[in-house]
């Protein structure tokens, strides 16, 4: 097996880092990141008959209990979101070999929604790394083998059967979501979806200034 097919290898990484780190790594500060995060879409798609996990719980098991038996005390808890009432976030750093997870957990009224996995290892992942977390991925959710664009960006989604579904994000980070996509987790957006205000796009005039 390989070391980062399990979550249950991470060891411990020493954290020091303040209010400042986690607020900057923060994926969510209003609702709109959140719905983006629940539309996502991708240029690669695929369906797994395998569940899909994180930290060897299926996503619909994952609350605040047993994800700290899975894990322990988190490193950070963030809970005093300016816009989002009730909202939470519980932030792990793990250590794999070389590579190094930041890990955070929302959760919207007491309910898990989506866990962001940032993964690093001493910088910017290279291709190269990049390249072997997408086939251990892989391996773990197509163990049949799957064809997969490696020349291109990896824009790549995964969907189960549940409807939950992972979301790489390959971009200056390299991140992996993986969202609760269940019935109650989408009536509760839509219930919250009028409160989402989109800001007017003044790119013309902010454009303007020095043009």
């Amino acid at each position: 097996m390989s070391k980062l097919s399990s979550l249950f290898k991470f060891k411990k990484s020493k954290n020091t880092r303040k209010y400042a780190y986690y607020n900057r790594e923060n994926q969510v500060t209003n609702l709109a990141d959140l719905l983006m995060i629940f539309n996502s879409k991708a240029n690669q798609e695929y369906t797994t008959a395998e569940l899909i996990k994180h930290s060897g719980l299926a996503l619909s098991e994952i609350n605040e209990a047993s994800l700290l038996k899975a894990l322990k005390n988190p490193d950070y808890l963030m809970d005093d979101l300016d816009d989002i009432e009730d909202y939470k976030v519980l932030f792990y750093r793990r250590r794999v070999d070389k590579f190094i997870f930041l890990l955070q957990f929302h959760f919207f009224k007491g309910n898990f929604v989506f866990v962001s996995n940032k993964i690093s290892s001493h910088g910017i992942l290279t291709k190269s790394e990049r390249i072997g977390l997408i086939k251990n991925m892989g391996e773990k959710y197509f163990p049949e083998g799957f064809e997969l664009d490696l020349t291109k960006r990896f824009d790549i989604k995964i969907n189960d059967e549940n409807n939950n579904f992972l979301k790489v994000i390959d971009e200056v980070d390299f991140r992996i979501h993986y969202v609760n996509n269940s019935s109650k987790n989408q009536k509760l957006i839509n219930k919250h979806i009028d409160e989402i205000v989109v800001p007017e796009d003044d790119l013309q005039d902010r454009l303007g200034k020095f043009l």
